[in-house]
């Protein structure tokens, strides 16, 4: 017996600023879980107490110990720089992102397309926290808040963008 149903229909819009905000919370929660725990016993070891105030003195000190904690600060970053480009790039989404049933897309015209792994490494910028990266941390939250497509600056830049997909 054939019932003749239409076909699904697949739309595509651009997602929401409150499940952007929650997939990228999820995602920071990850990153803690699976990242930061394995570099939590170094910086313990080098630093007697984890308040701001101690970890910053222990910097300007200008111990021999700082320069390897201020390296695994940025072997941190550079680990959360991966999972953001590495995880866009493989599948499109984030931990948050699948949570939340977001994607990452080439956005051109009106196709929607799998991102490069360049552009992947590019809208995910703001993950560095070398000069002048540590700007895309103000500029790209202000840039979602007043563009008219709802994309970050690195997102522009790279030509991505975060959607939902629905079926009709």
């Amino acid at each position: 017996m054939d019932l003749n149903l239409p076909e699904k229909k697949l739309v595509i819009a651009p997602a929401s600023l409150w499940k952007r905000m929650l997939a990228f919370g999820i995602d920071l929660l990850v990153i803690n879980f699976f990242i930061l725990s394995l570099f939590s016993p170094v910086a313990e070891a080098l630093v007697d107490t984890a308040d701001f105030a101690s970890v910053y003195n222990f910097i300007q000190s200008g111990a021999a110990q700082s320069e390897a904690l201020a390296f695994a600060f940025l072997l941190v970053a550079l680990m959360a720089w991966a999972y953001f480009a590495l995880m866009n790039y493989a599948s499109g989404q984030t931990m948050g992102c699948l949570i939340m049933n977001l994607y990452v897309v080439e956005h051109k015209g009106q196709d929607f397309m799998r991102p490069k792994l360049w552009q992947c490494f590019l809208r995910n910028m703001f993950t560095i926290p070398v000069f002048p990266f540590v700007f895309f941390l103000v500029i790209d939250p202000i840039y979602l808040i007043f563009a008219r497509k709802g994309q970050r600056f690195t997102e522009w830049v790279s030509s991505t963008r975060v959607v939902e997909m629905f079926e009709l």
